[in-house]
This record gives C-alpha cells, structure tokens and sequence, in this order.
C-alpha cells in the first residue's frame, strides 16, 4: 500500500504499454463501433473509457494512443466510410465548444508552453472526439441506451472498488492498472481503472442523475434505476475523496429543484447576493467556505480543502502571471510548495489558454445550462423536459466537481459526452418533435 496519494509514472505513458486483456477489449471494442447501428456506435468508446485504465496504449511518432484514441481513430474511420457526418447541424453549443478548443490549441502552441506532438492529442481529446460523439449520439428515446451502458459499467467499477477496499489490491491490475492502492490516514481510496480516487469517484457522482434517465414504472426500469443509484453513493464513498462528495450531494440537489425549475432565475439571483454579501462581512474571502465548510462538517478524513482555497486565493494574486498566455506548471510551483496540484478545472483551463480561454469555458458551460433549461421549460412532452433537466443536473455535478479536481488522464471524456448528449438531445428539433415513448415524469413523485 501506498501512503496518501499513489504516485502516478507518467514516464511510462511515453511507451506502448498493452495487457493482453486490454489489448482483447481493444479488438472487440473497435469492431463493435464498425457493426452496431449508428445511435450504440458511441457505446464501445463509452465503456472503454469507464473501464480501461488509460495507461494502457500505443506510442506512435511521440503520440500516446490510450484505449479510448485506437477506438476513437475507428469511430472517424466508421463515420467517414458511411457519410454519417453529413447530418451533423451544429448549433450554438457546439460553435461556442470548438471555439473554444481551437483556442485551448493554439495558445499553448504560440507561447510555447507545449508540443506539437501534445497539442495534435489534445485536439483527438477534445475536437475530435466530441465530433464523432455528435456524429454518433443519439436524439430521442435512444439516450437512454447511453445511461444503460454507464449503469452496466458502473456495476463493474464498483464491484471492484468494494474489493479494492476489501483485499487491499485493485482488481483492475489485470487490465494494466497500478495493483498497489492508494491509503491516506488508514483509509483505503479505491481506484479501480482511473489514474486518482477523486476521478473515480467523480465518476460515481455522475451516475446518480444519470440513473434518473432510465427510471420507469416497469420492474426492470425501477431495478436499474436503483442498481445505479447504489452503485453512485458505494463508488463515492469507496473513493474516500470529500469532492466527489459535494458533487454527488449538488447532483442530489438538483434533481430535487424540478418542481421549482420555473423559478431557476430567482434561485440563481440569490445565489449570487448571498455570495456577494458573505464575502463582504466574512473576515477572509468568500472562497474560503471550500475549506471552513467542509473541515467544519469532517465529513472525509484528510481532505485537501485547503489546498483548493489556497490555489484559488494565489491564482487571483498572481492573475497577471496568467492572463495573457496561460502559465506552465513549473511557474507556478514557485508560488508555493505543492501548489502545482492543479485540483480544480476552471484554473486548469485558464493556466493553459489565459483568461479568455476560462470565460469561453464558462460560456460554455453557461450556454449548455441554457439549453438544458430551456428544454426542461419548452419540452412538448413531460418526459423530453425531464430528461433535460437531468442533463442539467448531470452537468451541475461536473461543475461542482470542477472546484476539487482538475480533469486529466483522459476523464475529460465525460465532460464531452455531456456536452455532446445535451447538444444532441436539447436541440430544436427535439423540442419540436419529442420523443415517442411512455411518460417518465408519471414514475416521479413531483409536479411536472
């Protein structure tokens, strides 16, 4: 076992690093995207990428091709062959969401912070990938395919993190993961496939309102729908990591303001004067409630929550270090000791394209909440406002996450995916139409 935080050898991700397992999974998963029919074609990516650690890959020219690239280059391969992409209609999302990616790219690049062989993955990462996912997603009833899939996947995640706590070994070194655990203060973090704890269980607060989408009156539907609520709250809890936490709790809380979705504006308004007025009669700032709340609750052993305070506090003292052109990791490990533990994604943006490249993600954000909301409003049918206010809530959770963790090691997979599941199911076209299937919002004790 390993204390605190096991370390990650990203030396190695410069080398091809195969388990015949993975490389099995790779085989299956790539001719799956060719054969199934175009509204499953994502779902070979949507499991590796839960299931697959993303060490496990191909160097090829300098270029790291992890599990979830070789099926990614097959998807472009698949989408190519069969004209699929010749209905993609982009909307304002995806215009605000490529901008801002070419942005990401090219800033780096100018300033010199990065290499082209990095910059060319980053754009598989991000562009290209949430291309194929638009190419590839489905509308109407079909999305809920894509929280069936993450449900089955995130069974098998949490059977191993339960007996990754248990047996003191991730089960999940047969697919190339690191078999050592991570122990901070007696406490186990279970991992599974992902590279930290807080990835993981990051991943289990997004299950729970992804499990709302396959919520029925049929017996099959109420069993899924719970086998996903339980194994959300058993992988956050195996994480051990107070941020997944606070996302599971803010996911959990906007499901419930449903009944109050009409009202979202004035909810938001008083958010914003409660924050304004605390930072004017607290005696530190307003951000400091990342680590007063959460050390005053002890809700997880060990939290870093002042870490978090502390690299938001020296990010606005040295904003003009950063603005411009981003900062590299190195510059900002003089700041202070451990600082470069980049444990939050908004400065992880803004460190590697400025402060425009951290306003256009927030425009994003701002623009995929807009659609979700206008969905959950204009929706002709209950069940299509519904489903949209989950992907709402979906999001919601990615964003408080965003305040305790950097994405990196490939999880920015299922922020794409929730970008891209919102552009393609809050569309005009579904407001208009509406998917032809029973009514999700008769199984919810709450006004529709």
């Amino acid at each position: 076992m390993e204390d605190d935080v096991r370390a990650i050898d990203w030396a190695s991700y410069g080398h091809t690093a195969m388990e015949p397992a993975t490389t099995a999974i790779t085989l299956i998963a790539g001719i799956l995207t060719f054969v199934l029919r175009r509204e499953f074609g994502a779902l070979p990516m949507i499991v590796v990428a839960t299931l697959v650690p993303y060490g496990q890959r191909l160097v090829i020219g300098g270029i790291g091709f992890d599990v979830v690239r070789m099926v990614l280059v097959c998807a472009c391969v698949r989408i190519a062959f069969k004209g699929e992409y010749r209905d993609l209609r982009f909307s304002a999302l995806d215009r605000v969401f490529l901008g801002w990616v070419v942005l990401l790219f090219l800033v780096p690049l100018l300033s010199g912070s990065a290499t082209v062989a990095r910059q060319f993955g980053f754009l598989l990462d991000y562009f290209v990938e949430y291309l194929v996912l638009r190419c590839l997603l489905p509308v109407g009833n079909e999305i809920e395919f894509v929280a069936r899939t993450l449900i089955f996947a995130g069974v098998i995640v949490c059977l191993g993190m339960l007996l990754e706590r248990t047996t003191g070994k991730n089960v999940f070194h047969l697919l190339g993961a690191p078999e050592a655990v991570t122990v901070r203060e007696g406490e186990i973090r279970a991992t599974a496939g992902f590279d930290h704890p807080i990835l993981a269980g990051t991943f289990g607060a997004l299950l729970l309102p992804l499990s709302w989408l396959v919520r029925k009156e049929s017996y099959g539907g109420k069993v899924l729908w719970l086998t996903g609520m339980f194994c959300s709250l058993a992988i956050v809890k195996a994480s051990k990591s107070s941020g997944p936490l606070y996302a599971l709790l803010a996911g959990g809380f906007a499901i419930g303001l449903w009944p109050l979705r009409k009202h979202m504006r004035l909810l938001r308004n008083g958010m914003w004067v409660t924050l304004v007025l605390l930072h004017l009669i607290m005696t530190g700032p307003v951000w400091a409630l990342l680590f007063r709340i959460p050390d005053a609750l002890g809700l997880v052993a060990g939290s870093t929550s002042f870490h978090r305070f502390e690299l938001i506090d020296l990010a606005i003292q040295h904003i003009g270090d950063w603005w411009l052109a981003g900062i590299s990791l190195e510059q900002v490990a003089h700041w202070s000791w451990g600082i470069n533990d980049l444990t939050n994604q908004f400065l992880l943006v803004g460190f590697s394209g400025g402060l425009l490249g951290m306003v256009l993600f927030v425009l994003v954000l701002v623009r995929a909440f807009s659609l979700t909301g206008r969905c959950s409003l204009e929706g002709e049918e209950s069940s299509v406002r519904f489903r949209g206010w989950l992907l709402g809530c979906v999001l919601f959770a990615h964003v408080m996450a965003f305040i305790g963790v950097g994405y990196f090691s490939g999880f920015w997979f299922f922020l794409n995916l929730t970008f891209a599941l919102i552009a393609c199911y809050c569309r005009t076209e579904a407001l208009a139409e509406g998917p032809e299937t029973e009514n999700v919002a008769e199984a919810i004790p709450m006004n529709a």
